[in-house]
């Protein structure tokens, strides 16, 4: 429907998509809130297009990444995810996480797609990233590693 050549049937859809999409994000993060960005019809139509777009094609990764997980070996990761996410289940992120060497998982019992308490996540995670990046980066720190973390 959201490629109708009806515009009234488009229009319609991607109102309904947001709908949608205010509810499944506001699980577990208090409920829903609708988003204001909604109300601008060129962005309501663009993104509910390019998410349905991607939806159907499995986000254009092929082969699936679990197939091909040993190519991320080496790379650090913290997977987060929210145990209410009704469009990602968690076993998803448990099976990534599982197949990825030196992945993290962290499963927020309590929210959803987003809210508070995954905002944190994700703020510690990156925060574990930067850190561990400049101490990679800083030879004096690197010294005070043990020599298998040392490059």
């Amino acid at each position: 429907m959201l490629a109708s050549p009806d515009p009234a049937v488009r229009d319609a859809a991607s109102r309904e998509w947001a709908v949608w999409e205010d509810t499944h994000v506001g699980i577990g993060a208090g409920g829903p809130v609708r988003d204001p960005r909604w109300a601008d019809d060129a962005f309501r139509h663009a993104f509910t297009r390019l998410a349905t777009h991607y939806w159907s094609h499995d986000g254009f990764v092929d082969p699936p990444i679990l197939a091909r997980v040993g190519e991320l070996s080496g790379i650090p990761a913290t997977l987060i995810h929210g145990r209410r996410d009704i469009s990602s289940p968690a076993v998803t992120a448990w099976r990534l996480h599982r197949a990825w060497p030196g992945s993290t998982l962290v499963i927020d019992e309590g929210d959803g797609h987003g809210g508070a308490s995954m905002a944190e996540h994700w703020r510690a995670a990156n925060d574990a990233l930067v850190t561990a990046h400049r101490r990679h980066a800083d030879p004096v720190a690197r010294l005070g590693s043990p020599p298998e973390a040392r490059p």
